[in-house]
C-alpha cells in the first residue's frame, strides 16, 4: 500500500448518519454485533474531490493482508474488475 495512492469513489452527504452508517457497517461486516476481526474498518480520511475541493469523509478500508494481491494502479477498482 502506497499512502499517496489514489483511490477512486463517491462521496455522499447523508440526511441521518448515525442511521445510514450503522447500516452500511452492518452491510460492509464491521458492526459491533459481528465477529472479529473486521474485513473492512470505517476510519475518517482527508479526501481531494474532482472539484478540486478537499473534504473529511468516512471510508471503508480493507482490514486483511494485501500480501499476493494484484495492485489496481488506476485506483478505479470497478474500471479494472467489470
Amino acid at each position: 500500500h502506497n499512502p499517496g495512492s489514489w483511490v477512486h469513489g463517491e462521496v455522499y452527504a447523508l440526511e441521518n448518519p448515525l442511521d445510514t452508517l450503522s447500516r452500511l457497517d452492518d452491510y460492509e461486516g464491521c458492526s459491533p454485533s459481528n465477529p472479529r476481526p473486521h474485513e473492512f474498518v470505517r476510519v475518517k480520511k482527508d479526501v481531494e474531490l474532482e472539484s478540486g475541493g478537499r473534504d473529511t469523509v468516512w471510508v471503508y478500508v480493507y482490514n486483511g493482508s494485501t500480501t499476493g494481491k494484484r495492485e489496481i494502479l488506476s485506483g478505479d477498482y470497478f474500471k479494472e474488475t467489470f
